[in-house]
């Protein structure tokens, strides 16, 4: 397995491992410069558990959950479109994410979030209306609030308990392409 690895646009180092007869990834992210390249700090570091034995989950009933089981835009709220490279600055609001309301009631936003791949947060606000497509710019204020990824990324929506209500990943995102992302429910 190579020592370098890119997920999500994000160079990793990673190591396989054995520890009491279970294989391991040991996963090491780096801090993130200013111009998105990678930093010279350690950001986290944690095991991904691979398998004991042959098995696939560990004793304990811990369930091992890969990225592409996290991906979902079929809840009350979906993401339907983002520009995370706009061209020339990415700065100022010019990023945005758009969501619509697929019910037939109002939704308050008040208190939900959106994340980027980093866990890095966006509060929203508002009411979105039943069937409503709205566009929330990504304002990067600092550099602990939301940032959409030129590489690619992940951009979640949580709800105001904290429950995942959608997430999508994009690939490297070209100056002014917008992507589009499909809903597994049909939008009236």
């Amino acid at each position: 397995m190579p020592p370098h690895e890119s997920v999500y646009g994000k160079i990793r180092d990673k190591g396989r491992i054995t520890i009491n007869d279970a294989t391991y990834d040991l996963v090491l992210y780096r801090s993130t410069n200013p111009n998105g390249s990678r930093g010279e700090f350690i950001r986290s570091f944690f095991p991904i558990f691979l398998s004991k034995d042959g098995t696939k989950e560990p004793e304990d009933g811990t369930k091992v959950v890969p990225v592409d089981d996290i991906i979902k835009n079929d809840g009350p709220v979906i993401i339907v479109a983002a520009l995370p490279n706009p061209e020339g600055s990415d700065q100022g609001g010019r990023e945005w994410v758009e969501l619509k309301n697929v019910t037939s009631e109002a939704i308050d936003l008040t208190g939900w979030e959106m994340a980027d791949k980093l866990g890095r947060p966006q509060l929203l606000s508002g009411i979105l209306q039943p069937n409503e497509v709205k566009r929330f710019p990504i304002t990067r204020l600092t550099q602990s609030d939301m940032h959409l990824s030129n590489k690619s990324g992940l951009i979640t929506l949580r709800d105001r308990s904290s429950n995942q209500i959608a997430t999508v990943k994009y690939s490297r995102a070209r100056s002014g392409h917008i992507f589009q992302f499909n809903s597994d429910i049909e939008s009236g």
